[in-house]
């Protein structure tokens, strides 16, 4: 709106100069006794030209604006189904791992980051995230990047657990960054699932 407000008040300077420029070039014509009005109509014409081009221009610019407007709303409701589809396997996954957790002595990182994996591998969940958006995108590539260094850090780092104990919280460690990045994918979801519906309403 304020783009339109803007442009129409740059359209009616250019009008009330075009028609100063007119007055003065009259009033000229007439006390200094213009016999030969060729060349002020050459400039008349050349500046009506200017404006009206600058007129037609701001006329397409506002046009394609609209359709790129309408054209991104009218996707709206797929993005909207792939976040709910995308919350809903990372929802699966958080869940997973709080079990997980209260199951910890049987269960390896290592198993965990190759359930993970499948689950976006079985379900596309990164080329789900470029239908949403670029940054959808990323976050959900990061998102199984992370977890697959957890899962190499801890395999690296649990050759010098001292004991079983000690294996634990390793174990405890890796599972809780592992629920910490989902978690934090999934508000970032949120957030722009909000955002998504607000622009189309």
């Amino acid at each position: 709106m304020s783009n339109i407000k803007s442009s129409m008040f740059i359209m009616f300077i250019s009008l009330l100069i075009l028609n100063m420029l007119i007055i003065f070039f009259g009033v000229y014509t007439y006390f200094f006794n213009v016999k030969d009005y060729t060349l002020i109509a050459g400039i008349i014409a050349f500046i009506g030209a200017i404006i009206g081009g600058y007129i037609t221009l701001m006329g397409v610019r506002q046009t394609i604006e609209a359709s790129v407007k309408i054209e991104y709303k009218s996707k709206i409701p797929d993005k909207v189904q792939s976040i709910y589809m995308v919350k809903n396997h990372l929802e699966k996954m958080l869940s997973g791992l709080n079990y997980y957790e209260k199951q910890i002595s049987d269960i390896s990182p290592s198993f965990i980051v190759s359930e993970i994996e499948k689950r976006f591998n079985e379900n596309e969940l990164i080329k789900e995230g470029l239908s949403i958006s670029p940054e959808a995108y990323k976050r959900l590539k990061n998102l199984l990047f992370c977890v697959k260094v957890e899962g190499t850090v801890f395999s690296q780092q649990v050759f010098s657990a001292k004991d079983s104990e000690e294996f634990k919280k390793m174990q405890e460690s890796f599972l809780n960054s592992c629920i910490g990045m989902i978690s934090g994918c999934l508000n970032a979801f949120e957030e722009e699932l909000g955002e998504l519906l607000e622009q189309y309403h």
